[in-house]
């Protein structure tokens, strides 16, 4: 881009599955550059350099005269003033069904005294029943009159609820782990990896470790790995691309074995979470998926209402997994874990804002910060 010079760039999602350094050097472009740039990407820190942004939604494209954090200040102060009008509509929802039972409650006691009143009196049976028609006739009028000024009131709440972001009411909350806070899971003391094919492409390689007797030329870490991960850590695991991260994540889980030094390993449940979402089956439908995962046969309306919690109502059942965005798959991951109440002693998740929407990473941010188990992150540096 810089040999051709050209006017109008396009970048979709540039920042995806770069490190940092990579991310540093399309940053620093960016600011230098000098074309006119349409950018559509996730990334807040690439959004925060843009003055400007549009926000994509269903029905509409709103324009923000400012970078994300402009944005993001914008949103909330809207997000706000739709929430206290709601607030507003259901408190004068609650008012006007409250003012309509007790004047139905008024009007029934006057009808009663104004009955033994005229039986009282001797008035006869027929006026009475006139009478009666007459207050019923009165009484129907003024509840159709209450009723309306309700299902008013009701419309435009649901209305203003159809306004908010359906992710704003989302929220995904796991049971703590079963493991007391401060148990030691795994102590790792001079430990060391090795491939004997492409040993720089570490990260992808699973098939060729090498045995006991037969160890690599080269090892991954040019110092051995010592470390202690215990119930309740927060651990995140940054590198360039290459350095052995993944391998190390399948050190941790039992996958592979170091061929060099000691490790002990406690036994603990884990889910691991990589950014293509493996746990979702590509080939079943999101209903298929959730019912591979009624371990515990939960009734049908129970599951239903379980993935409308999780934003995916009853047109979105049939609809194969494969089709669904890198956001659906991690919000249809946790419900299935949700469904199968598999809450693990740990989550690893390995680049799991790659593919999400701003509003998915909120999601995803909120669930761990919520969880109270132990949590690995493994970033690109």
């Amino acid at each position: 881009m810089d040999i051709h010079n050209p006017s109008v760039i396009l970048m979709d999602e540039p920042t995806n599955h770069l490190d940092s350094s990579g991310r540093q050097r399309l940053y620093d472009w960016v600011e230098k550059c000098h074309s006119t740039l349409l950018v559509v990407s996730h990334d807040r820190t690439l959004l925060n350099l843009l003055p400007e942004i549009c926000e994509l939604e269903k029905h509409q494209l709103t324009y923000y005269g400012g970078n994300y954090e402009f944005y993001k200040e914008q949103k909330t102060l809207m997000r706000e003033a739709l929430q206290q009008r709601i607030e507003e509509k259901e408190k004068a929802l609650r008012i006007a069904r409250k003012v309509a039972r007790e004047t139905a409650e008024r009007r029934d006691k006057q009808n009663v005294r104004g009955e033994k009143a005229n039986i009282k009196r001797g008035v006869p049976r027929i006026v009475l029943n006139a009478l009666q028609g007459k207050s019923e006739k009165s009484t129907g009028k003024l509840n159709s009159v209450h009723q309306e000024k309700a299902d008013k009131l009701t419309e435009e709440r649901n209305q203003l609820r159809g306004s908010l972001s359906p992710t704003a009411a989302l929220k995904t909350d796991f049971n703590g782990s079963s493991l007391h806070t401060g148990k030691t899971l795994i102590t790792a003391k001079d430990i060391n990896f090795g491939y004997h094919s492409a040993p720089n492409d570490s990260d992808s390689q699973s098939d060729n470790e090498p045995s006991e007797n037969n160890l690599p030329e080269q090892l991954l870490w040019q110092t051995p790995v010592s470390f202690q991960l215990k119930s309740g850590d927060r651990l995140r695991i940054e590198g360039t691309n290459g350095s052995g991260k993944t391998t190390l994540l399948k050190i941790i889980t039992g996958q592979l074995q170091p061929q060099t030094g000691t490790l002990t390993r406690a036994d603990f449940s884990y889910v691991y979470l990589n950014q293509e979402y493996s746990i979702i089956d590509d080939r079943n439908s999101v209903l298929e998926q959730v019912y591979a995962f009624n371990n515990r046969n939960l009734p049908e309306h129970e599951i239903k209402i379980i993935l409308n919690r999780y934003l995916f109502p009853a047109s979105e059942w049939d609809k194969s997994c494969r089709k669904l965005s890198g956001g659906e798959k991690m919000r249809l991951a946790f419900c299935c874990l949700m469904i199968s109440n598999n809450t693990p002693d740990m989550f690893i998740l390995d680049e799991p804002t790659n593919n999400l929407d701003i509003q998915s990473i909120d999601i995803i941010t909120a669930t761990i910060r919520n969880y109270t188990g132990t949590v690995i992150v493994h970033f690109a540096r």
